[in-house]
């Protein structure tokens, strides 16, 4: 009766192994295309969740999105236009339109309360779009939380980044309250 009682179990627990084993190559095959492979892949995954957020935070009655630049690229090769700030929008309001271009920053914490938000050729290529295009460009930075819901935003203009490491004591004079949707006065992103 024993021996029967294990088989009984040996069997039962084969048969849920195959089962398993079948389902979560089904469901590998599903999701395969939303499960990132590479940690580059995962990094890209959490800006375009950040620029998606950061999207939504400007009032489609004032701001037109005009560029909106995707970091494609294949083995190490990538177009120059994905290393230039991720959007440009115009601000239009009674009196003025004017355009400016931010580049979107998410970290998911600080070491040692700085964190790097660019490299130094990073830094080169944003200050050649501003010189080049004539327009204000603002660093976004969120930190901590998740890249669709930060604990911290930043807004920062690029001539007040200097270095690529940053503290988060110097960030904190450029906090955004997240309640409130982004405005654009006098060349200034609030």
């Amino acid at each position: 009766m024993k021996q029967m009682l294990a088989y009984i179990l040996i069997i039962t627990g084969a048969v849920l192994i195959v089962a398993g084993f079948v389902l979560l190559q089904k469901n590998k095959i599903k999701t395969t295309s939303a499960v990132p492979s590479t940690l580059n892949d995962y990094n890209k995954m959490k800006g375009d969740e950040f620029e998606k957020y950061i999207l939504l935070k400007f009032d489609k009655r004032y701001f037109r999105l005009i560029e909106w630049r995707s970091d494609k690229g294949h083995e190490g090769i990538y177009p120059e236009s994905s290393q230039l700030p991720d959007m440009v929008f115009e601000f239009s309001s009674y009196t003025k339109k004017e355009r400016f271009a931010i580049e979107c920053k998410y970290r998911s914490h600080f070491i040692n309360n700085s964190l790097e938000w660019a490299n130094e050729q990073q830094i080169r290529t944003y200050n050649s779009f501003y010189e080049k295009e004539k327009i204000p460009v603002f660093i976004v930075i969120g930190t901590e939380g998740t890249a669709s819901q930060p604990a911290s935003l930043y807004i920062v203009p690029l001539k007040a980044l200097k270095y690529p490491s940053v503290s988060k004591e110097y960030l904190q004079r450029f906090n955004k309250d997240q309640a409130q949707n982004f405005f654009y006065d006098n060349g200034v992103l609030k």
